[in-house]
């Protein structure tokens, strides 16, 4: 990173995007953050963290709001429509072609560093092994087939140029202060701090990966500062079922919480666990952030604001 530099970051009002951009701005000279409206940008911390209004795949990327004698020195690409229930075309549009659009963005400003999030939801979580880089690809949904399409169009960019380096992260789900409240963790330690029952559907074993906000801010900024390429995994090493964390948080907060098993989960069969031995070699990045830490992280804010 140098005080010199500048750099754009898409998706940037968004939970990931905010903790980045924060992240980031006392070590460039310029974070030009990508956000929808101006509403959506108030939760910036530094001066040098400049708006842009502008929506990737909907607006013409030849009036762009920046002028290309501007360098962008480095791009971190985490725009995406992640609303599962959005039509094709939106998804198709926002995560496909908003990718080709920050491309050409990237090229006229000369962009030699890019960094984008994708999902880990482009493998078969179904098959109960563990997932490496190099498993099986089955898309989720369509959301996931349009992002592992924004892939290919990001690594075909990268072979055209030289020395223009980028990496992908496939990404679990992220959790931290700020996420969105009508989310399973979110729920299962509201319950908990009240002593409510915690309802899990089916029998509460499907097995999901969560990753600390933290450590995925951690990742970007280190890959910003190595020139490695590829794909990799940005996952949590262990990985935790819905009874699994449903326990945790009881035993966390001395809650007197019921689990309460109801209906059937159609999410029941995933198992989503992960060999990390890629990024920890290639990137010698390791999370900090174990899940314990992160559900006491989360629950503080609870207790700070008697929610």
């Amino acid at each position: 990173m140098n005080l010199k530099k500048i750099v754009l970051v898409t998706g940037a009002n968004g939970f990931i995007g905010t903790y980045v951009c924060n992240c980031l701005a006392p070590y460039y000279k310029t974070v030009y953050a990508l956000v929808h409206t101006k509403e959506s940008s108030t939760n910036f911390v530094s001066n040098n963290i400049v708006p842009l209004y502008w929506s990737l795949g909907k607006q013409n990327a030849e009036n762009f709001p920046i002028s290309e004698k501007t360098t962008f020195d480095e791009i971190v690409h985490l725009a995406a429509n992640i609303n599962l229930n959005a039509n094709q075309d939106e998804l198709y549009s926002d995560n496909f072609l908003g990718t080709k659009d920050l491309l050409e963005i990237a090229r006229k400003h000369r962009t030699k560093r890019l960094v984008m999030l994708s999902s880990i939801g482009v493998y078969n979580c179904f098959q109960h092994k563990i997932i490496d880089e190099s498993s099986e690809i089955k898309f989720l949904t369509y959301y996931h087939y349009t992002k592992y399409l924004a892939e290919l169009t990001f690594i075909q960019y990268l072979k055209k140029l030289e020395n223009v380096s980028g990496i992908i992260f496939r990404l679990s789900s992220p959790i931290g202060v700020g996420m969105r409240e009508n989310s399973f963790i979110p729920i299962v330690i509201r319950s908990a701090l009240h002593n409510q029952d915690i309802v899990l559907y089916g029998k509460g074993q499907r097995i999901q990966n969560y990753i600390d906000v933290r450590d995925v801010v951690r990742a970007i900024s280190f890959s910003l500062d190595t020139k490695q390429n590829g794909i990799f995994n940005l996952v949590n090493p262990i990985s935790y079922s819905n009874v699994q964390i449903a326990k945790m948080c009881i035993s966390i907060f001395n809650s007197r919480s019921n689990i309460v098993f109801k209906n059937e989960d159609v999410h029941e069969k995933e198992c989503w666990l992960f060999d990390t031995e890629k990024i920890e070699k290639s990137l010698n990045f390791v999370c900090k952030y174990e899940i314990r830490q992160s559900l006491e992280w989360i629950s503080n804010q609870y207790e700070n604001s008697n929610m």
